[in-house]
């Protein structure tokens, strides 16, 4: 079992926190992970140095970092060095390339095909209104449209991260397991959804031709490109 612990200069609540834990834990098979999020204060990383002499069993291993200080790990302890801004999102060309589409067609809406909602949400990230991102709450417009009898009113009225496949089948949903909702879309529901661009890893214009949807491929980078959709 691993504990995350984020933490950022806030020393008094961080050491009430850890000491708890050990003094009150009788399960062993755990690890506590903090997450140190550029802390600047001296006494932080001198509590971390003191915290890890004083259970036994932990050990140190240093690795390069950009984020000073170096990560600190042990058996059950660590301290983890995290990035600081969007730059991890953003700083792709992929990424420019959503946000040149967006500012010229703000309104546009996008699906994220064959992929994780890691991908649908990146996309959303850079500013794109991705419709099968991970869903926080329910999407009545979206839904009235895909599932007007509310057949699949269970699966979609809740949390989840939703991936996309399209099919030549009758377009129907599924969960999977807890939190995740996969659609099987026929590509005449983009044209229900007014769906513009796709964000895939496959090339699918086949498949949208035998349905008169048109797609020319606008950028791409990793094996993920954006595909501009017309009918």
């Amino acid at each position: 079992m691993s504990i995350l612990i984020p933490s950022y200069e806030h020393l008094e609540e961080l050491a009430q926190c850890l000491d708890s834990i050990f003094s009150k834990t009788t399960y062993d098979n755990y690890e506590i992970i903090i997450v140190e999020n550029n802390s600047r204060s001296p006494e932080v990383f001198a509590y971390y140095e003191k915290a890890r002499r004083k259970h036994a069993g932990f050990e140190s291993l240093l690795r390069p970092q950009r984020l000073s200080p170096p990560v600190r790990r042990c058996r059950r302890y660590k301290q983890h060095p995290v990035e600081r801004g969007v730059g991890a999102i953003t700083n792709h060309p992929i990424s420019e390339s959503i946000a040149r589409i967006v500012a010229k067609e703000p309104d546009a809406r996008w699906l994220c095909t064959n992929a994780t909602a890691i991908e649908a949400n990146f996309a959303m990230a850079n500013g794109a209104r991705v419709l099968n991102a991970t869903n926080f709450y329910p999407d009545a417009g979206k839904w009235a449209i895909l599932d007007p009898c509310g057949d699949y009113f269970e699966q979609t009225n809740r949390y989840a991260n939703q991936r996309v496949e399209l099919t030549e089948e009758k377009s129907s949903f599924e969960s999977p397991f807890p939190d995740a909702l996969t659609w099987h879309l026929n590509p005449e529901s983009l044209k229900d959804l007014d769906v513009r661009y796709l964000f895939s890893p496959l090339d699918q214009s086949k498949l949208l031709a035998h349905h008169g949807i048109g797609c020319e491929k606008v950028a791409s980078q990793d094996g993920y490109a954006i595909w501009h959709l017309r009918w």
